[in-house]
């Protein structure tokens, strides 16, 4: 830690704009950084209320969008970044979640397994010391705002991002030299709609909190010069988005038809074209953001009316008797109609990305007799169900799907299939138009000229 007294300087940047739609921060010209830039106060409040933010995204949900610039050239860019953290702080380990990372992206995962006041055996949803959406669980809360006229909040509800994390490029960089880029910046757009940001009362009137971006200034002009001649043409791995639509599906006759009626789709998704893709990952919610919020059956309480189900939008829904074969460059990549199980996309998705931190049956539609269409039988080792959750508020929504391509794309095809059964819920799953999202693992280069200036292309 020395080197913070003799060669580093710790700079804190207020934005030089902010509002509640966007903020801009701006590094200082001929400098030299360590490439470890990290926001410090993200998150929001709500009026007077102390509110849960969404239990995986956690104060990440309030970032639509995060995007390194040069003046007008863009280095890196993260769209859907909470969607995109949200999944990716599932792939934490569990101790890691529950014990550091709750306390830095104020997120409700890690798990543990206790006995409730009624002597069921129940997986506490994360929320250290208590449930998630109770009291216990300070660390995902925010709270009530210190002055209620601007709306400013406590420092602990605010969480603390890395910005390596969804912006790659500064992972793969030594330093960042403002004499070669000399007008970086930072834009991120925030997202405004509570039914994304928050798990606890949709209904409620955000204020984004203004956060500071840390960096770490280079003052030893040796060690400045030394990062310098260290700065050399760069290779990484950036993480692109895309998305489509499934329309809503035929539902069976009647209740008591198990077969359901198959829909099969066929979609090009087109963001991915002329570019090498490495890995992809695949994640399904609504179309309809209404029907995140509430209980998903009949018996919803007013009292819970607003509040998410689950992860909310940031899920990726299970489906029955889903197929999923990805089609690149006109030959399929899997064999036959490709994933057709739950075990497999898991064991897929576990061998492409690593394995994801979930509740038990988090990827299945629903355990032992319990269904997505009737009221929770299941009360024994399932997520936490207040009331009537059904199987757990959280089993059946993290049914992410990843796979390997490493393939330059001509054309990518989704070949897509369920079976729509009749569902009776207030907010049905099984049959609904669903919003696919995908991020693809993409190379991209910077090379610098030795005259001064770089580009940036795919490879």
């Amino acid at each position: 830690m020395s080197i913070y007294s003799t060669s580093l300087k710790q700079v804190v940047y207020e934005a030089r704009q902010f509002s509640q739609d966007r903020c801009e921060f701006r590094l200082d010209k001929s400098a030299t950084y360590y490439s470890n830039l990290r926001l410090v106060g993200v998150g929001c409040s709500s009026a007077t209320q102390a509110e849960a933010y969404n239990r995986n995204a956690g104060a990440y949900s309030v970032i639509k969008r995060i995007v390194l610039l040069d003046g007008g050239v863009e280095l890196e860019r993260c769209d859907e970044t909470n969607r995109y953290l949200a999944w990716k702080n599932m792939l934490a380990k569990n101790d890691a979640n529950r014990y550091v990372n709750q306390r830095l992206a104020k997120h409700s995962l890690g798990y543990r397994l206790y006995e409730d006041a009624a002597g069921h055996a129940d997986i506490d949803a994360g929320g250290v010391g208590g449930q998630v959406g109770s009291a216990g669980a300070v660390a995902t809360r925010f709270q009530a705002p210190v002055n209620t006229a601007v709306g400013q909040a406590l420092e602990s509800g605010m969480a603390w991002l890395d910005l390596r994390e969804c912006l790659p490029l500064l992972s793969n960089m030594v330093a960042l030299d403002t004499d070669l880029m000399p007008n970086l910046r930072i834009q991120i757009e925030w997202e405004n709609s509570a039914v994304k940001v928050l798990e606890s009362n949709t209904t409620r009137a955000l204020t984004i909190h203004q956060p500071v971006l840390v960096a770490d200034m280079v003052k030893d002009p040796a060690l400045a010069m030394s990062l310098r001649k260290q700065l050399k043409s760069v290779v990484w791995k950036t993480y692109e988005h895309d998305q489509i639509s499934i329309p809503a599906g035929t539902q069976s006759a009647a209740i008591t038809d198990k077969q359901g009626v198959k829909q099969s789709v066929n979609q090009t998704i087109n963001g991915f074209d002329n570019k090498f893709l490495h890995r992809i990952m695949m994640a399904k919610t609504f179309s309809n953001k209404a029907q995140t919020v509430g209980f998903n059956n009949n018996d919803v309480g007013a009292t819970l009316a607003n509040q998410q189900y689950g992860f909310g939008d940031f899920r990726s829904q299970s489906q029955n008797s889903e197929t999923v074969q990805f089609v690149v460059n006109g030959a399929n990549m899997m064999t036959g109609e490709g994933l057709t199980s739950a075990a497999q996309k898991a064991d897929v998705h576990a061998e492409c990305w690593g394995e994801l931190n979930i509740v038990p049956f988090g990827h299945l539609q629903s355990v032992g007799l319990d269904t997505n269409r009737a009221p929770a039988q299941n009360h024994e080792g399932v997520s936490l169900h207040q009331a009537d959750f059904g199987s757990g508020s959280l089993v059946g929504q993290v049914d992410y799907i990843g796979l390997r391509i490493e393939e330059r794309v001509r054309q990518l095809d989704l070949n897509y299939s369920r079976r729509c059964l009749t569902d009776v819920m207030t907010n049905p799953v099984e049959s609904t138009e669903l919003e696919v999202h995908f991020f693809g693992e993409i190379s991209k280069s910077l090379v610098l000229d030795g005259r001064g200036s770089y580009t940036i292309s795919y490879l």
